[in-house]
């Protein structure tokens, strides 16, 4: 995120995962401070949701930013229930 100033909250989109948001939140310890499905999603077809997790302290850069996010989603890769090339192209992008 170039433009970045600071950030109170992180968002990550599941996008065509096998995974529906119910199982997902019953699987992760690492729970967000909300979810909700998008309004493309079709339960079970497309499973397309978005985890955000709201910090007490403000993000103040882009690069911890990216550190922040980045350790969520490899948490969540790690965790093996996400089947999808889409998840490992996302965390690809927020390495570089």
């Amino acid at each position: 995120i170039e433009n970045l100033l600071s950030a109170s909250f992180i968002s990550i989109d599941v996008d065509d995962y096998e995974i529906n948001i119910h199982d997902f939140w019953d699987k992760i310890e690492l729970k967000p401070s909300f979810i909700y499905s998008t309004f493309s999603n079709i339960l079970d077809k497309n499973n397309r949701y978005r985890l955000v997790y709201v910090f007490d302290d403000v993000i103040p850069n882009n690069s911890l930013y990216r550190k922040i996010a980045l350790g969520i989603m490899e948490y969540i890769k790690k965790l093996d229930i996400l089947i999808s090339g889409n998840f490992e192209e996302a965390v690809r992008k927020m390495s570089n």
